[in-house]
């Protein structure tokens, strides 16, 4: 067995035992990090458990809190940190009937790299583009590298996903009460509504909602006039949107005996109180 096919089973072995917690030296070493180290550790133990064929298996902030203690901070910047390296990816998919964060491991990618690592421990590691990672080791000239490297962060957002749906829903919202508003790029927007949602962990229902209301606000709609600025807003517009919604409750009480039927009630709360639980 060659070393690579050696180490990479060497990886699966001594990662993630059931109620451990010993990290491979080699992972505090490679991630710079114990954090960092702690996370890989789990998603090399998990990444072939996962039911699904695509590899790709997910973990609420709340199991990674429970199982090896990272706060969700420390998991969210860990897993960046994984992403830029090249060795994990991530993406909103659906569990139990609602989008929810994945993860997925590139074994090859990452067995790759600590072999490289181990070769060359003063070597800097080169991340997102594995034709990046043997350019460099070959020395080959700086401007392929960072050709090579821009192209691979170029990503092209088909017509029918969430995220430019989502954006081009923000757009038409914008046309309707201004029309001559200039048309975005709307591949940008799709990057940055697919942020919001992976690394935000806004759901698409929660995005839909806040589009809508805000748009149909006459201070926030002249506010919201790109998906960077809804994402940089977003908090601050659920605020409000309780607010309203706390403030426009009815105070009396149904009094005994009285039937409180759908006919009677107000549809347009009714409709509020319920979306408004998206956001507790």
């Amino acid at each position: 067995m060659d070393n690579y096919s050696t180490i990479r089973e060497l990886l699966k072995r001594i990662s993630g035992q059931d109620n451990t917690f010993t990290i491979p030296k080699i992972y505090v070493e490679y991630t710079g990090d114990l954090t960092t180290a702690v996370l890989l550790n789990q998603i090399v133990f998990y990444s072939d458990k996962s039911k699904r064929t695509d590899g790709f298996f997910y973990k609420s902030y709340q199991e990674w809190e429970k199982e090896v203690c990272l706060s969700e901070k420390q998991v969210r910047r860990s897993t960046n940190k994984l992403k830029d390296f090249g060795v994990v990816e991530t993406k909103l998919l659906k569990a139990n009937g609602a989008p929810t964060l994945h993860y997925k491991l590139d074994y090859d990618r990452l067995a790759e790299s600590i072999l490289t690592f181990c070769q060359n421990p003063s070597l800097p590691i080169v991340r997102n583009d594995s034709d990046v990672l043997s350019e460099t080791l070959t020395e080959n000239t700086t401007e392929n590298t960072t050709e090579n490297k821009d192209n691979s962060r170029k990503q092209v957002y088909d017509e029918n996903s969430i995220y430019f749906q989502l954006s081009n829903r923000l757009y038409q919202k914008i046309l309707s009460h201004h029309p001559a508003f200039k048309k975005p790029n709307l591949q940008k927007w799709s990057n940055e509504m697919r942020l919001m949602m992976e690394r935000d962990e806004r759901t698409e229902k929660q995005i839909i909602y806040v589009i809508d209301w805000c748009q149909d606000n006459n201070f926030w709609k002249t506010i919201i006039l790109s998906i960077s600025k809804l994402r940089n807003k977003f908090d601050q517009l659920v605020i409000q949107i309780k607010a309203e919604h706390k403030k426009n409750e009815p105070v009396k009480k149904p009094e005994y005996g009285e039937v409180n039927t759908h006919e009677g009630r107000n549809e347009k709360h009714s409709t509020t109180s319920g979306d408004v639980q998206l956001f507790r």
